[in-house]
């Protein structure tokens, strides 16, 4: 007779009723087009941003990158967002090759963290389910057709110098004039990028991959390349940047 009593015990606790209750620390939110999704963080926690196995981030632009280290990972489709200090409020934009998200981002000492953030999409109809628009008639009026632009010759500058952790020197690093491109081994986790401030701090940068490149808008002087108490630094020829300013002075000029 006792076995009843149990039994019925073990049937209540296996019951949704008692079930244990989700952890808020880990969310999956529906992807909405245009809408902004707030992200709170906690300094000394990281938080990942997963996106949809078949998409890969293109450019990413915070607007507090001082506060705010946003890295992602080699393959492009999770995104590791940690603040810096407390309190600290910024918003962030991630552009993937099939969607673009808005984040508002939040830090408090008290906040409970999101660890884990994912998304789940709407479905849309299957390729070749909706019939394509009918071809437009053809046009009786002639279009003139404008010759092609030649591309202008790559002007590469690989006089870049790397000192510091081996395994966070990058396997390429080279500037066309206007970005400096890095590039590391594939079975390299991305480390965090950084440029030295005037006063002395290190801020991170926005920038956006491309071919399996991170690519820095502009010439920074240094570039420091950090993964927990590694670092390694990387400098451009000084020569070379003066190069680069002088030239462009007299193109300004030849403007004007």
């Amino acid at each position: 007779m006792r076995s009843i009593p149990l039994a019925f015990a073990l049937l209540l606790l296996a019951s949704p009723l008692f079930a244990a209750p989700p952890d808020t620390r880990v969310r999956s939110i529906l992807f909405t087009p245009d809408k902004v999704i707030r992200l709170v963080g906690k300094p000394g926690y990281q938080s990942s941003v997963r996106f949809a196995p078949d998409e890969r981030i293109e450019n990413i632009a915070v607007g507090d990158s001082a506060a705010w280290q946003v890295t992602p990972n080699k393959r492009g489709d999770h995104l590791f967002i940690k603040p810096m200090i407390a309190n600290a409020r910024s918003n962030l934009m991630v552009v993937t090759d099939r969607r673009t998200y808005l984040f508002d981002l939040e830090a408090s000492r008290t906040a409970q963290p999101v660890y884990a953030l994912s998304f789940r999409y709407p479905d849309y109809p299957a390729p070749g389910s909706v019939p394509p628009p009918p071809a437009p008639p053809p046009s009786s009026v002639p279009v003139a057709v404008a010759a092609a632009t030649p591309p202008k010759p790559l002007n590469l500058n690989f006089g870049w110098q790397t000192r510091g952790a081996k395994s966070l020197r990058p396997l390429r690093v080279f500037d066309d004039a206007s970005a400096v491109y890095l590039r590391w081994p594939e079975n390299v986790a991305l480390p965090a990028v950084l440029v030295p401030a005037p006063d002395g701090t290190e801020s991170p940068v926005n920038y956006k991959l491309e071919g399996g490149y991170i690519v820095l808008d502009g010439l920074p002087q240094q570039i420091i390349v950090r993964k927990g108490r590694e670092q390694a630094i990387v400098t451009a020829d000084r020569r070379r940047t003066i190069a680069v300013q002088t030239a462009r002075s007299e193109d300004r000029r030849e403007r004007r």
